[in-house]
């Protein structure tokens, strides 16, 4: 997934961070 969205480096970062903290909030609860 992040591989894809290499494309768009302003939008993938943005997207990465919210995936993060996704993964973050996931793993705390």
């Amino acid at each position: 997934m992040g591989i894809a969205m290499n494309e768009n480096p302003l939008q993938g970062s943005y997207v990465i961070d919210e995936l993060t903290d996704m993964v973050e909030a996931a793993v705390l609860a």
